[in-house]
């Protein structure tokens, strides 16, 4: 694949994977940790195979726009049990991530294919595990808080408000991975899912009832990356890394 245009491989990719996703999540069905991980798996060895380059922060990305339209899909199905279809579109994410190196490593040592590489952004003297920490509770604090301020229009600027979150805290703690952004943020959707017992359910309810998980799921996934891409590109990270790719 590293013979055609990166253009072309980069949204082909990123078809293929989220139609095998969708296929998976809606007639697989996902229905449970196991098919979830599997479904997730599947789509991203698809993805990896076709894409055939290595960017920072790009599997999260096309893994939440997957997830995102297997969200829209499902929209109209009513779900009951929303925190286990939160847990079932978090295994779905996470395994598309953690399998896509897995797949392209393959291709490379297997079948002696060449990647397009990218170097990650250079770490800080604040890259550290307690800087990491700082950002997953932080995020796992506004989460609630934004969806419960935004109720029922969170479907439209729950996006926009993890964008800027990004902004902000890659900004405040330089040199951390988005993971410890995306971790903060589905430990607050988890949170929010657990507030049946609360005095806050009933402004939690709106998010719960219209939002489908997979939709929440792959929305943080996207408009985090984009966040730490952003502040990356104000540092002046992703420019190296294409000059030096260049």
């Amino acid at each position: 694949m590293h013979r055609y245009p990166l253009g072309l491989r980069v949204w082909l990719a990123q078809v293929l994977g989220s139609l095998l996703l969708c296929a998976g999540v809606l007639f697989g069905p996902a229905d449970n940790l196991a098919r979830a991980l599997a479904v997730g798996a599947c789509a991203s060895s698809l993805a990896s195979a076709t894409a055939g380059f290595r960017y920072p922060g790009w599997p999260w990305f096309s893994a939440g726009l997957a997830c995102s339209l297997a969200g829209l899909l499902r929209q109209h199905y009513q779900l009951d049990d929303w925190p286990w279809q939160l847990s079932l579109a978090t295994s779905s994410l996470v395994a598309y991530v953690v399998v896509w190196p897995i797949a392209q490593g393959t291709l490379i040592h297997v079948f002696n294919v060449e990647t397009q590489d990218y170097e990650s952004p250079p770490g800080s003297s604040q890259s550290s595990f307690l800087s990491g920490l700082n950002v997953t509770l932080y995020s796992a604090i506004a989460t609630p808080v934004l969806m419960l301020l935004l109720g029922t229009s969170a479907f439209w600027f729950a996006g926009l408000g993890w964008l800027f979150l990004a902004i902000w805290l890659t900004h405040a703690y330089p040199g951390t991975r988005p993971e410890w952004n995306l971790l903060g943020n589905l430990s607050g959707l988890a949170l929010l899912s657990n507030l049946s017992g609360t005095p806050l359910l009933p402004l939690a309810q709106p998010c719960l009832l219209t939002l489908d998980s997979f939709w929440l799921v792959g929305q943080t996934a996207v408009w985090t990356s984009l966040g730490v891409w952003c502040a990356h590109w104000h540092h002046g990270y992703l420019q190296s890394a294409r000059a030096q790719q260049i």
